[in-house]
């Protein structure tokens, strides 16, 4: 598989300082990874912690712009209750703007409760989320392209409403859409350029096909629609390090009874290398022919922390360069 054109941008955003996320853009670009791809939270991941930095993703998005030249800029993903649709699709054409042409609108239906309830955000059932995103894009495609948009939907009312600039990118920015519920798998082959994904290999294997007929049911070549995939690395030769890696992904794995049953049926390490991309250059490479045989083309790799420069290096040099 190592013929396969894939792509590598980074993410990572969660706990840093705004020297940090610096660090990490300019770096990326300099390695020659594609974009960058950081989270939208008002908080660091579970569990919960609101001492830890977390920065306004289009604020810092647009600003690492101003520091990058050919980075794809884009989060992965805007929860879609976060803001109204005409302010989302705002900030992204604005960035659009300022990066010249490098944005990248993605989204999510929202699935980490406690931040909502933390700072009184409205946080509604899937069933209602669901239709709060469906109607983001329908709305943020209008706006894209009609000179005035008039729209009812059932939570929004647009009136001969003006949107200028377009975005620069047309007929529309790019889109991605992540989530692995069926509805949203089915927004994703309406409206998306590229799924966002999650789960061990088996899982986006069977996903993939599910998605591919969702393409072909409204007419749309399955080809058309990428898919991508958030993703831990740990490139080492030594032992100790990838042990390490591989509990810490275990105990990960292991909060899923099913995929906790598998590991007891496979080991930790090979469902470990089902989940991240762990090990040696020849051992990462086989991962990532595997994830692009399941239909996966474009991994956002978190930044590591602490940082890691030199595993970055040996990944673009000796694994990414395979698959360009």
């Amino acid at each position: 598989m190592a013929n396969q054109r894939v792509k590598f941008t980074i993410g990572g955003s969660l706990g840093m300082t705004w020297e940090q996320v610096l660090n990490v853009v300019t770096t990326a670009e300099e390695l020659g990874f594609e974009g960058y791809h950081p989270s939208d939270h008002f908080t660091p991941n579970q569990p919960f912690a609101l001492n830890e930095d977390m920065l306004e993703a289009y604020t810092l998005l647009a600003t690492a712009a101003g520091h990058t030249t050919k980075l794809r800029l884009g989060a992965i993903v805007s929860p879609v209750m976060f803001r109204h649709p005409v302010l989302v699709a705002k900030a992204v054409t604005t960035l659009d703007h300022v990066s010249g042409g490098r944005a990248m609108l993605g989204l999510g239906i929202g699935n980490y409760d406690r931040e909502y309830e933390a700072f009184d955000v409205p946080y509604p059932s899937f069933r209602e989320r669901a239709e709060h995103l469906e109607e983001t894009l329908q709305i943020a495609k209008a706006l894209f392209s009609q000179e005035r948009t008039t729209m009812q939907t059932k939570h929004y009312h647009l009136q001969d409403a003006p949107f200028d600039p377009k975005p620069v990118q047309q007929p529309h920015l790019p889109i991605l859409l992540a989530g692995g519920s069926k509805r949203v798998m089915r927004l994703a082959a309406q409206y998306a350029d590229d799924w966002n994904c999650f789960g061990i290999i088996d899982d986006l294997t069977r996903k993939r096909h599910e998605i591919d007929e969702m393409c072909r049911e409204i007419g749309r070549d399955p080809s058309t629609l990428t898919a991508s995939r958030q993703i831990m690395l740990v490139l080492s030769d030594d032992p100790a390090v990838i042990g390490e890696a591989v509990e810490r992904v275990s105990d990960r794995l292991a909060a899923n009874p099913a995929h906790a049953a598998l590991m007891e049926q496979r080991g930790k390490a090979v469902m470990a290398r089902d989940f991240a991309l762990i090990g040696s250059v020849e051992e990462v490479k086989d991962s990532i022919g595997r994830w692009a045989k399941a239909g996966v083309t474009h991994f956002n790799i978190n930044w590591p922390r602490p940082a890691n420069r030199p595993m970055m290096e040996r990944f673009m040099a000796e694994v990414a360069s395979a698959f360009k």
